[in-house]
């Protein structure tokens, strides 16, 4: 088969990731990003994507024909389980059956997903597992579009699991990402949190707070529209602190304008600082594990100037901005290194598709 490109289907860019196996690692094979445009008002969502994502595939400079997509927000839901050891193709059989005592959901109404990640070091007759359940009316929409635009479906996976496969193969092998870990991945309309400990995934969850919510607090505050708004997050958006509890205001002359644009967004940065300390807590009280201590930040959201800092001081753990191509060489010839450099901790989710096909 065809190498399987991973495609990151987002509501403000597209990311397209292939990667060739070695005897020693990964090779980048390929890679493609292109920005959306804003839809207009009248256009239904399966039609703009179709449309954006045949664009993509002719311009964005990468061979595609069998695709992994996945899916994000209120339309996953991903966990941790202890269940009895069997194989992949009898795990696959008894899921639908099984799966409602792990987490609410409606199997006929579901697509299901698993990853199993090893034996239980207390019972010998227990692994453990995640579990993914994907919508139904979701999933079903991610294929009309990825089939429209002339592109084979070969699976459709989930956010948090793509990000595991992502840490997996570029950290968890090291001692100090065994502690620990959140894997933060900031969208345009969600915020993915992963949880991973000894390497292992122990909890996911999606927080509302996200990139979007930034720019319509611009949009309202300026008056603008929403591409206009976009355009000046990302040109003059920025978090600047002084110490653990006070922003540094006198770093900015009062009439600039990334002052303003600061405190217009202030109200949505606290409230996703919030949502994530909650996780934390969750984590750490409900589900008996121990305190994070690193954050891989993730994401063309978590690009937002001074965000990686204002999440440590706050949170008061290190934070670092993720590398989804630490372990993959990359070829010196064409632009992949540039749009990597500029634009890495974008492609997450898209490296981790493309690893499904040697899972």
């Amino acid at each position: 088969m065809a190498s399987l490109v991973g495609l990151d289907i987002g509501s403000r860019a597209l990311k397209a990731v292939s990667l060739s196996k070695t005897k020693d690692g990964y090779t980048l094979s390929g890679l493609a990003h292109q920005e959306l445009p804003f839809p207009e008002e009248d256009v239904q969502h399966e039609e703009f994507m179709t449309e954006a994502l045949k664009k993509f595939v002719k311009e964005g400079g990468l061979k595609m024909k069998d695709v992994v997509v996945s899916l994000s927000g209120e339309s996953a839901q991903v966990g941790p389980a202890e269940m009895p050891k069997m194989g992949k193709e009898e795990l696959r059989n008894v899921l639908p059956y099984e799966i409602e005592n792990y987490m609410p959901v409606n199997p006929d109404e579901s697509v299901i997903d698993f990853q199993i990640q090893g034996d239980v070091k207390d019972d010998p007759t227990k692994m453990h597992v995640i579990l993914a359940a994907g919508q139904q009316g979701a999933a079903e929409s991610a294929y009309t579009i990825v089939s429209n635009a002339k592109l084979n479906c070969r699976a459709i996976d989930v956010d948090e699991l793509a990000l595991t496969n992502m840490f997996e193969m570029n950290y968890a092998w090291e001692e100090d990402y065994q502690k620990p870990v959140c894997l933060l991945n900031v969208g345009n309309r969600t915020t993915t949190v992963v949880i991973l400990e000894e390497g292992q995934f122990k909890y996911g969850r999606t927080i509302a707070t996200a990139g979007e919510s930034l720019t319509k607090d611009i949009q309202r505050d300026f008056g603008l529209k929403m591409d206009q708004a976009d355009d000046l997050k990302r040109e003059q958006a920025k978090i600047v602190i002084e110490d653990s509890t006070s922003f540094s205001l006198s770093m900015f002359d009062r009439d600039d304008r990334s002052l303003r644009i600061f405190e217009t967004i202030s109200s949505s940065l606290n409230k996703l600082l919030t949502e994530i300390k909650r996780s934390f807590e969750y984590y750490e009280t409900q589900l008996k594990g121990r305190s994070v201590e690193r954050i891989l930040l993730l994401g063309g959201g978590g690009k937002l100037k001074g965000l990686d800092r204002f999440m440590g001081d706050k949170l008061g753990v290190t934070v670092e901005f993720a590398d989804p191509f630490r372990q993959v060489r990359v070829p010196p010839k064409g632009n992949a290194g540039a749009l990597i450099e500029s634009n890495a901790v974008a492609f997450g989710v898209s490296v981790g598709l493309a690893l499904r096909k040697y899972g």
